[in-house]
């Protein structure tokens, strides 16, 4: 987690953040539950997890530009930036990009789709925001006690780039959700058990710590037996794969591919390194 100091790292491992939430509901593309939990129980460095990509870098860098740009259309100076707000009955933190202390609201900056590609924001003026988003700035709401958020997009897509306003109110269904999903998800994080729905990355199972000449003797046989049955599940699965590509590449003949009538193609060819490819693919790609 670049840029920020061990003590910051480790106050962060025990609170939820308002991006941590959108992680909790399974709404964020980015993050897993079982990732996150792993993190807050400290199964995990988060300097060896934790990689800052291209996109993050280019968020840091233009979010100061970006709010520079909301206050000239909002018409008065955001001073109050990088400010934290707490909600410690349910271990919420919520660090703001910017405190908006004329409207009493948090204001979140955001970039997204520069690279030309569509995205799932909506109309200037309306709350149609990614979910993961409407997710973040609810839990920010509720760690300030605002009414409403604010969100500032430099966005980019086929037209061209925009900055939009995207002015969001307080659900308060959805308050009690996320209410209700963080009492549950800092259960699992003070139980030391893993909630029911979590998933994990490669990278933090490999990053699991372990210690080393521990043999656990306490862990129940039926873990075993989940773990023999799908693994010969798995065995079966590529066994009738490769038996399914056999058939394929032998029906081919010397062909290099073939067109079907449901508009799917199969083709069959060498990458630059020489090594066969089979592939089904929609018709003409």
């Amino acid at each position: 987690m670049p840029g920020l100091t061990p003590e910051q790292i480790e106050a962060r491992r025990h609170s939820i953040g308002a991006s941590d939430v959108a992680t909790i509901l399974g709404v964020n593309p980015w993050g897993k539950v079982g990732d996150l939990w792993l993190e807050k129980t400290g199964g995990v460095d988060l300097a060896d997890v934790r990689k800052e990509t291209k996109a993050t870098q280019w968020g840091k860098i233009l979010e100061d530009p970006i709010l520079d740009m909301a206050e000239v259309e909002l018409g008065y100076a955001l001073p109050d930036r990088q400010v934290e707000f707490r909600l410690d009955s349910l271990h919420l933190v919520a660090h703001l990009d910017a405190w908006d202390s004329a409207a009493l609201r948090p204001v979140e900056a955001k970039s997204s789709g520069l690279d030309g590609h569509g995205n799932l924001w909506g109309e200037e003026g309306t709350d149609e925001v990614p979910e993961h988003v409407l997710i973040q700035v609810h839990a920010q709401m509720m760690a300030t006690g605002s009414s409403e958020a604010l969100v500032v997009a430099l966005l980019g897509g086929f037209g061209g780039i925009r900055i939009g306003f995207f002015p969001v109110k307080r659900n308060d269904g959805l308050v009690k959700v996320i209410t209700e999903a963080c009492i549950r998800f800092w259960q699992a994080v003070e139980s030391g058990v893993c909630p029911p729905d979590g998933d994990f990355s490669a990278p933090y199972l490999q990053a699991r710590k372990r210690e080393t000449g521990w043999i656990r003797t306490d862990l129940p046989v039926e873990l075993l037996d989940d773990l023999q049955i799908w693994e010969q599940h798995y065995k079966s699965a590529e066994q009738e794969r490769d038996r399914a590509k056999a058939k394929a590449i032998i029906a081919l003949g010397g062909a290099e591919g073939a067109t079907f009538g449901d508009g799917r193609a199969l083709t069959y060819y060498s990458d630059k390194r020489g090594r066969r490819s089979l592939r089904v693919r929609p018709f003409g790609i």
